[in-house]
């Protein structure tokens, strides 16, 4: 009895030793577990300044980076006044991107930042001047307003040429930081460029032989475009989507729709047509929307918003095929 007694409890005490084994031993069977926390890879924080900028930092960067758009919404980008998390996510961010002037309000929110973080998305690109006037009732023109505008236009993105330029501004400046990125986003500007290119010779061809080489516009926000394709264009107000037209600026405009024979007057989703269809109404033009590409497209992106307005400009301007 004694004997049967011992080797009981010494099973007992095996069994206990096992199962302790067991509770503190890693299961070999089970699930990997995940990577360790130093080898998990942290995105780049990176802040463009409206949608654009965002498209072309999306391309170049790819899943390296989270980029944010700061003028995500509706607003139009010219006007957009920054909540205070917004002006948070600016200064903390690893680069922000930017086209001096054209948002006053971001560029005011980078003092915070080194010149490193610092991204301007124009280094390079030979800038258009700007119409400075609004043509509205010059009589009532705020002096100082009128010093504070723009010298250049800023819309160099509506050449799809300066969108291979900005990408390279990109990979330029984080490659300077983190030379270890160098390659893989000069592999990503070249499909990028190939792209662009693909999409200026779609232009190119299409709009080679048109009948009206006159863009009759809402808003003068089409000069690189006009500039690259061989166009002028004539907006009822100049770089400020929201200046009212004055009687004497319509006239004029009614004046060279005559002269150019033109068909369509192009408007913009994001401003009031009211008095590009009075204009329309009065002279017999049609009307179209051309797309500043300002914010992002309610339907695809830059690319596919860009080959929506070359199929206005087609129609509009009479082009032959």
């Amino acid at each position: 009895m004694k004997k049967s007694l011992t080797v009981f409890l010494s099973l007992l005490a095996l069994g206990l030793a096992a199962c302790t084994a067991s509770e503190t031993a890693p299961n070999t069977s089970a699930a990997p577990s995940a990577p360790a926390a130093e080898s998990e890879v942290t995105k780049l924080k990176v802040l463009a300044s409206f949608y654009p900028l965002a498209y072309v930092a999306e391309q170049i960067l790819g899943d390296i980076a989270e980029v944010t758009t700061i003028a995500a919404g509706s607003t139009d980008p010219h006007d957009l006044e920054l909540t205070p998390s917004q002006v948070t996510a600016i200064v903390s961010s690893d680069f922000a991107i930017y086209i001096p002037e054209f948002m006053p309000a971001f560029d005011a929110s980078l003092s915070d930042l080194n010149s490193e973080q610092l991204i301007d998305a124009t280094i390079g690109l030979t800038l258009l001047a700007g119409s400075h006037d609004d043509h509205g009732h010059e009589e009532e023109e705020d002096e100082s307003e009128h010093e504070e505008e723009s010298e250049n236009d800023p819309h160099v993105w509506l050449n799809p040429l300066n969108m291979i330029a900005m990408g390279a501004n990109i990979v330029n400046q984080v490659s300077k930081v983190y030379p270890d990125l160098s390659q893989q986003l000069s592999d990503n500007l070249a499909k990028f460029t190939l792209q662009m290119n693909e999409l200026d010779s779609s232009f190119k061809s299409a709009l080679v032989d048109c009948e009206i080489n006159t863009l009759l516009v809402s808003h003068e926000a089409f000069g690189y475009l006009a500039n690259r394709y061989g166009f002028e264009q004539t907006g009822l107000s100049g770089l400020s989507p929201e200046a009212e037209p004055s009687p004497a600026r319509l006239a004029e405009l009614v004046k060279v729709a005559k002269e150019v024979s033109a068909t369509t007057i192009y408007y913009e989703t994001t401003i009031d047509p009211k008095v590009a269809l009075t204009l329309a109404a009065e002279v017999g033009l049609a009307t179209a929307v051309l797309d500043p590409i300002e914010i992002k497209p309610a339907q695809g992106d830059y690319r596919y918003a860009m080959e929506e307005n070359l199929k206005a400009l087609t129609l509009g301007q009479g082009c032959k095929p």
